[in-house]
């Protein structure tokens, strides 16, 4: 049986956006901490490497301080720690109420740039309406309650998987035979790595 030839893909990191290249297209989207995980893993194929270390090589005070709700939304995860809880919450309650606000400033935004006919910016708002939204399906239960985790490893281990599975999804709305070949050759659980061979990126900086 014929090997399937591996999708070949330029990465180029700009200041605020990144570009991705095949032999049949070309798009871009906005550079995020996904963006970050992405191009080390594609930079070093075959090279395992923990959540935690590449958590904290792109969000190196993550862990000690709370966060804003737009950089919840890309690095996930401030908790709310009382001192007696043994298990981590996936957003502390500021977070929560940061991002719900956020929320409603996009949908006032977005009806404002849709009355001016202002295309190019309703996507934006839409693209960060979209993201907010799947990143609340992440981190809250059934019954809307925070998702709690036993340890700080759990819960950056699922904010870095989640991180990068929204980009794959963003990913496919453009290129989506790429984010799927992109998909079968990164392993997102436990240890993680790029071990090419449905797809063959080279990343530019």
């Amino acid at each position: 049986m014929k090997a399937v030839d591996p999708i070949l893909a330029n990465m180029r990191i700009g200041e605020d956006k990144v570009l991705f290249e095949t032999a049949e297209m070309a798009f871009g989207l906005r550079r995020c901490v996904a963006v970050e995980y992405l191009a080390e893993l594609c930079s070093n194929p075959y090279r395992s490497v923990s959540p935690f270390e590449l958590y904290n090589l792109f969000n190196r005070q993550a862990v000690q301080r709370e966060m804003s709700g737009s950089e919840l939304i890309q690095t996930g995860l401030a908790y709310y720690d009382t001192g007696f809880e043994a298990r981590q919450e996936m957003i502390d309650r500021k977070g929560l109420k940061d991002i719900n606000q956020r929320l409603n400033v996009l949908m006032q935004a977005e009806a404002e740039a849709r009355e001016f006919r202002d295309l190019a910016r309703v996507d934006d708002l839409i693209a960060e309406r979209e993201a907010i939204v799947a990143y609340l399906l992440g981190v809250l239960d059934n019954r809307q309650k925070v998702k709690r985790f036993r340890n700080e490893g759990n819960r950056i281990e699922e904010s870095v998987n989640r991180a990068l599975r929204r980009l794959l999804i963003r990913m496919a709305e453009q290129a989506p035979d790429l984010a799927g070949a992109l998909g079968k050759d990164l392993i997102l659980r436990g240890m993680l790595c790029y071990a090419p061979e449905y797809s063959a990126v080279q990343v530019f900086f």
